[in-house]
């Protein structure tokens, strides 16, 4: 039994999903599902049920889990303690970062920094947009990654934008659009639509577009308004219906062959990508990380 195994058996006992838990660790879902059966071999005990549509914790998982979590703090506090002594490290660094947010190229700036700083302890934690502001409030973060910040009128936070999104169509490849290069707000027109949207976690991916598509009086049959990409795609992939998502969830295209994007030919701003943190906060971490994150993103406003 190993810390990873720990950690990766933790996270998905919160996330009770393999591909969220994939993400947040930026671990293979092949790893995560092989290190989770090599948990439960060596324990002798299914940890996890598992259906096509669903993941829950036994109930040795569930009493795995306490004692887990247990484990892993008194891993991290001796660890503490013993870098605090050897002075291994000068700081600690915590960033949150949105679900979705790798396809943008954060994990390499995450590697890059780590390689240029060894000194610096950096901690990652996934979550969605409204989650992470409120920890960021609650000065639990330094720093967090996402989209939609900009949104956020505020004078307690920096706001600084690393890149900039356009939306484009997303369907089902037999779908009429896949003939098309790009697509225009008429096309919409009588489409049942997906909107990937939920204003209390600070995630908005379609009001700008469903906003344009009401002052062209151009009316689409809206299906559902869901926070979850991953549901949003299969839903896609059934036929339920087609969306406007960010040009940058193409990436989670890789598992679902039978979708496909075009662009939209139509003046939208897109999606926002930025780096938030509070102002008055200026830890030597942190201004390390900023010189860092503007190298790697240079400003896209």
């Amino acid at each position: 039994m190993t810390q990873r195994q720990l950690e990766i058996f933790t996270t998905l006992a919160e996330t009770l999903n393999f591909t969220r838990t994939s993400e947040y660790l930026f671990l293979s879902q092949t790893t995560v599902t092989l290190q989770i059966k090599n948990l439960e071999d060596e324990l002798g005990t299914a940890l996890f049920e598992r259906t096509s549509r669903s993941v829950r914790l036994t109930a040795a998982g569930k009493a795995f889990r306490e004692k887990a979590v247990q484990i892993l703090k008194a891993m991290e506090e001796a660890a503490e303690e013993a870098r605090l002594i050897g002075k291994e490290f000068s700081g600690n660094l915590e960033i949150g970062f949105a679900t979705e947010a790798n396809a943008t190229g954060i994990s390499r700036l995450f590697d890059q920094f780590i390689s240029s700083n060894p000194e610096i302890r950096l901690r990652i934690y996934g979550g969605y947009p409204g989650e992470l502001l409120d920890q960021l409030a609650k000065e639990r973060y330094d720093l967090i990654l996402g989209p939609a910040f900009e949104n956020l009128k505020s004078g307690e936070f920096h706001t600084y934008v690393i890149g900039r999104y356009p939306l484009v169509a997303a369907f089902r490849k037999d779908h009429p659009f896949a003939k098309k290069k790009s697509v225009r707000f008429s096309d919409f027109e009588g489409e049942k639509m997906i909107y990937l949207s939920d204003p209390n976690r600070q995630l908005d991916f379609t009001s700008e577009f469903s906003h344009k598509m009401q002052e062209k009086n151009i009316r689409a049959e809206v299906v559902t308004v869901i926070d979850d990409i991953e549901s949003a795609l299969i839903m896609m992939e059934a036929g339920i219906g087609i969306s406007v998502i960010p040009e940058y969830f193409k990436g989670r295209f890789h598992g679902t062959s039978g979708l496909k994007t075009c662009r939209i030919a139509e003046d939208l701003k897109g999606v926002a990508f930025t780096a938030m943190w509070r102002r008055g906060r200026t830890t030597p971490e942190l201004s390390k990380f900023l010189t860092h994150m503007k190298e790697f993103f240079p400003s896209a406003e």
